[in-house]
C-alpha cells in the first residue's frame, strides 16, 4: 500500500497546482500539527483554496482540518512574511519529491520549499538562505538551520532526460534486477519499473547485467511509451479486496485485474487517497482518546458507588446504635453513673472493671449492658439484653 508520494507522482502534481494556484493570493497559514501545515489562498474568480503540507504528500484538498486556537513560532513567521503575498508559480525541483513555491511579496521575494521524502520538511527561503523552518535537520551531506544556506540534496536521476545510450548503459552496469535497476538508476520508481518490464515482456527479476540488446531495446521502448502516457494523465485510485493500495496519475498494467476509481485531476485522487486515510486515523485516535476517558470515568464512578454503599453501611449501623442507646437510656445512665463514682473513690479502670462485671453476673440493673473499659471510652453491649 503505498504511504507516500513517489517523483513521478510530484512531477503529476506540480504541474496541477501551479496552474490552479498561480498568481493566487496568499490569505492564511495554520500549523496543524508537529509536521503539517494548512495554506490558504485567494484564487481570483474562484475563491478560497486550501493546500494540505504534510511529511508524505501535499494537495488542495476538500476535507476540513480542526486549526489550532494558537499559533506556533513557525506558523506566525509564515504569517508575518507571507500573508498577503502572491504566489507567482510552484515547480519541481529536478525530478525529485522537492516542490519549490515562489512567493512575492510588497517588498521581499521568497522560496517555500517543502520535502516529501524521509521525515518531510518546510523551508522558508529568502536570497537562498533559510529564514525559516518547520524542523532543524542535520544530513550527512547537509545541515539545515535558520541562517544558513538550503542546499538541495543529491540530484536524483531525471528519467525524463534519459536517452538510449544512458539507459542502456545503466542496465549493463547494474548489479541488481532490471525491475530494481530500472526503479533506482532509471528513476522511475517501483510500481513503473514494474510496468515497463510487464509492457517490454522482460521478467522483472531478471539480472539486468543478463539481459540481451533485443531486451534492452524493448524496454526503453516501453519506458518512452510510459513517459508518453505521462502526457495524458488518467488519474485513479486502484483498490484490490476492498482495499484502496494505490494512487496513480496514469493506469499501469500491474493493477489491470484490480478495481479502478478513476478522478478528474490526480490532485483530487491523491486528496481522497492520504486525507481521506489522515481523517480516519484522527477519527481512530479521538475514538481511542475518548474510550480512554470513560474508562477513568467509569472508574471514579465506581469508587464513588462504592464510597456510598460504605456510607450507607455505616449509617444503618449508627441508626441502629441510635435506637439502642435511646431504648436503654436509663442503664447506660447508671452503668456511666457508676463508672464516675468509682473514678471519684480514687479505683482503677481494672478494678472498676472487676466490680463491673461482678455487678453483670449478680444481675444489677445497667451493669448487663457493660463491655469493658478502655480509657475514656465505654463498650455498651446493647445486643445482650433487651
Amino acid at each position: 500500500m503505498k504511504d507516500r508520494l513517489t517523483a513521478v507522482d510530484v512531477f503529476f502534481l506540480v504541474r496541477e497546482l501551479d496552474e490552479k494556484l498561480k498568481n493566487s493570493r496568499v490569505d492564511k497559514i495554520y500549523q496543524l500539527s508537529k509536521q503539517e501545515l494548512k495554506l490558504r489562498f485567494h484564487v481570483s474568480g474562484e475563491g478560497t483554496q486550501e493546500l494540505i503540507i504534510a511529511p508524505n504528500y501535499l494537495c488542495l484538498t476538500n476535507y476540513p482540518r480542526e486549526v489550532p486556537t494558537r499559533a506556533t513560532s513557525f506558523a506566525m513567521q509564515l504569517r508575518k512574511n507571507l500573508s498577503g503575498a502572491f504566489l507567482r508559480g510552484i515547480k519541481q525541483h529536478e525530478f525529485d519529491r522537492i516542490v519549490i513555491f515562489d512567493i512575492e511579496g510588497k517588498y521581499e521575494k521568497y522560496e517555500l520549499i517543502v520535502e516529501v521524502f524521509g521525515d518531510g520538511n518546510v523551508f522558508l527561503c529568502r536570497d537562498g538562505k533559510i529564514a525559516g523552518l518547520l524542523n532543524w535537520q542535520k544530513w550527512k551531506d547537509r545541515t539545515l538551520g535558520v541562517g544558513q544556506e538550503y542546499v538541495y540534496p543529491p540530484a536524483a536521476k531525471n528519467p525524463l532526460k534519459e536517452s538510449f545510450e544512458d539507459f542502456a548503459r545503466d542496465i549493463k552496469k547494474s548489479e541488481k534486477n532490471a525491475a530494481s535497476t530500472i526503479a533506482t538508476d532509471v528513476g522511475v520508481g517501483g510500481i513503473y519499473a514494474e510496468a515497463i518490464c510487464m509492457e517490454a515482456g522482460v521478467e522483472n527479476k531478471k539480472s539486468a547485467a543478463e539481459l540481451s540488446d533485443s531486451e534492452i531495446t524493448r524496454l526503453f521502448k516501453s519506458f518512452k511509451n510510459l513517459l508518453e502516457k505521462l502526457t495524458h494523465p488518467t488519474p485513479e485510485i486502484v483498490v484490490k479486496d476492498g482495499i484502496e493500495q494505490d494512487v496513480l496519475p496514469i493506469g499501469i498494467l500491474p493493477y489491470k485485474d484490480c478495481e479502478r476509481i478513476p478522478f478528474e485531476t490526480f490532485n483530487e485522487a491523491v486528496d481522497e487517497f492520504f486525507s481521506k486515510k489522515d481523517m480516519v486515523r484522527e477519527s481512530g485516535k479521538e475514538k481511542t482518546s475518548f474510550k480512554k476517558d470513560l474508562a477513568k470515568l467509569e472508574n471514579v464512578l465506581e469508587k464513588q458507588e462504592e464510597t456510598i454503599r460504605g456510607l450507607e453501611e455505616k449509617s444503618g449501623q449508627y441508626h441502629e446504635a441510635g435506637d439502642a442507646i435511646y431504648r436503654h437510656y436509663n442503664d447506660i445512665e447508671s452503668l456511666l453513673s457508676a463508672i464516675r463514682c468509682g473514678r471519684k473513690k480514687g479505683l482503677s479502670d481494672t478494678e472498676i472493671s472487676k466490680k463491673l462485671e461482678e455487678a453483670k453476673r449478680n444481675g444489677v440493673a445497667g451493669a448487663a449492658l457493660f463491655g469493658g473499659l478502655k480509657g475514656n471510652d465505654v463498650v455498651v453491649e446493647t445486643d445482650k439484653t433487651n
